[in-house]
């Protein structure tokens, strides 16, 4: 583990998120996150421990990276200049070209998106992607990839229109460990031929996950929101004796810590606009002091209804971010139950779950959790609290930055 990580993990078991004296608490984790590395610099560390550069020099770390693109004959893009001076994004599929530039296995390749990126790394379900999956795996060069573009189509519209409901599900995994088993190209042509419908659909297992973690949260007889003894004093009296039916917007403020008639007399004391969607967590979001990359794609009411429905083109990050956000719910208000005021962490309850929610992960083909990913690391802070159950940490940070109290 990499000093980087270490800091960040002891920075969040030494963070109490203190209720009496909020502002403090808030300033304190405003430090936190600028801690958080930007993409210059997890590259610049990235290949110093890859290659056993000494310098830490922008210049000489440009030099070095425009001198790899030259060996491996891939075109320089025009930002690189760039990469090492100032904040800047790069696309995903420079970011692929990178694996190819330094030469990544697909271990290095999983660990670059993982570490460097803070992204899922080869989704398969994407015909480029499965291309770029099976060159790095057989070690071919960026130029082979660029060659079966051009002889192996994308996915139209009308195809995955014509492939909508296939019944016949496979998993990316399994897409993944055929790609490995193919001898050549021509096998990968014929492959991807034959199965065209593999490529029409995505995030198959991890959408099951999330339905199967909200019916669990939600089931009007036996759901755990009604374990929570915090969200069901939130409830009105039909809601909490089962007989109103909670919609996707309504657990989410729960497990956020509010309710409607609480989220409707803040959002309009502060925003005072009557035509502006007020079921949107950006409004929330601005008052809290976390990362941008932790806010982006954060769980909203119009992304959980996209996952429930099955809707395809959502980003890896929105789904990956929902069954975050929903195991950390669902494992600890099942641990806590009737102890909501009492309970404290221990380290089994912990390893428990830490060891299920990377498991979770891995089975929905995402990275396992990452304490450098500023969104990751919420929940492993909330999770390692002393003074309050970690559902009730979680709800402090993100009601923080507004009044309860008027």
């Amino acid at each position: 583990m990499s000093e980087y990580t270490v800091e960040l993990i002891e920075q969040a078991e030494h963070l109490d998120m203190d209720i009496d004296d909020i502002q403090r608490s808030r300033v304190k984790l405003e430090i936190i996150q600028k801690e958080f590395r930007p993409f210059e610099q997890a590259l610049g560390s990235f290949l110093q421990k890859k290659f056993d550069l000494s310098s830490t020099n922008p210049n000489t770390l440009q030099q070095f990276t425009e001198q790899k693109y030259r060996d491996s004959g891939i075109r320089l893009p025009r930002t690189v200049k760039k990469w090492f001076v100032e904040p800047i994004s790069i696309e995903r599929k420079t970011a692929f070209q990178l694996c190819f530039v330094f030469g990544l296995d697909v271990e290095e390749s999983n660990l670059f998106f993982k570490k460097i990126y803070l992204q899922r790394s080869f989704n398969c379900r994407n015909v480029e992607e499965a291309i770029y999956y099976y060159c790095i795996f057989n070690q071919k060069p960026y130029s082979d990839a660029l060659d079966l573009f051009e002889k192996i189509p994308g996915i139209s519209k009308e195809e995955r229109k014509k492939w909508q409901g296939e019944q016949t599900v496979v998993y990316t995994s399994n897409i993944m460990r055929d790609i490995e088993e193919l001898g050549d190209q021509t096998a990968l042509f014929r492959y991807m031929e034959e199965n065209r419908s593999y490529f029409c659909y995505n995030h198959v297992r991890a959408i099951e996950m999330i339905r199967q973690l909200w019916n669990r949260i939600t089931d009007p007889e036996h759901g755990l929101i009604f374990d929570d003894r915090f969200a069901v004093s939130l409830m009105s009296s039909r809601e909490s004796s089962r007989k109103a039916l909670l919609s996707e917007w309504d657990v989410l403020l729960l497990i956020f810590g509010l309710n409607n008639e609480e989220w409707e007399r803040i959002f309009y004391a502060k925003r005072g606009n009557p035509n502006e969607d007020r079921r949107n967590v950006r409004f929330l979001l601005e008052t809290i002091p976390i990362h941008q990359a932790a806010k982006d794609n954060f769980p909203d009411r119009d992304g959980l209804q996209k996952i429930l429905r099955g809707e395809y083109g959502l980003s890896d990050e929105r789904i990956r971010k929902t069954l975050i956000l929903l195991k950390f719910y669902q494992y600890w208000i099942s641990v806590i139950k009737n102890n909501y005021d009492s309970y404290q962490v221990n380290i089994h309850d912990w390893k428990i779950y830490m060891a299920e929610v990377n498991q979770f992960l891995l089975d929905a083909g995402f990275a396992p959790f990452y304490e450098g990913n500023p969104y990751d690391w919420i929940f492993y802070w909330a999770s390692c609290q002393n003074d309050v159950n970690p559902i009730q940490a979680f709800r402090d940070l993100i009601t923080s930055g507004i009044d309860l109290k008027n």
